[in-house]
């Protein structure tokens, strides 16, 4: 399966997200059910390059539903996180959580465990 590199932008004000796979191109769009965009190349109409959802936040209780998220060969390395090689629909779970939600992104599992390790404090606390 080939994996992109996608960037995220989230527009809160309009509850608007773009997912542009990198480089960025001229597309045209097609609709999905809920108002998920998918933009297709201009010159090669069968390459995926990119999604936008207007009213992102009210498309996400949709996503487990026939027809809503388009069933692609991809997976995605999204720019600027430690997301890599997910598919799109974890791809929207995450935006969801990190821009709707306004939740800190999840450090993926090689990156738990060193996290977990704790150095000693050079200073002994006494309450």
């Amino acid at each position: 399966m080939e994996t992109k590199k996608l960037k995220a932008t989230y527009y809160d004000e309009k509850d608007i997200l773009y997912l542009q796979i990198l480089p960025s191109r001229p597309a045209r769009v097609d609709e999905t059910r809920y108002g998920l965009m998918v933009r297709y190349d201009w010159d090669k109409p069968d390459e995926v390059v990119g999604f936008e959802c207007l009213d992102f936040s009210l498309l996400i209780p949709h996503l487990a539903e026939p027809g809503v998220v388009p069933k692609l060969e991809l997976r995605f390395d999204v720019e600027g996180t430690t997301l890599v090689n997910v598919t799109l629909t974890e791809v929207l779970h995450w935006a969801y959580e990190r821009y709707v939600l306004r939740r800190p992104t999840v450090a993926q599992p090689q990156q738990v465990a060193a996290l977990a390790v704790r150095e000693e404090p050079e200073t002994e606390y006494k309450p």
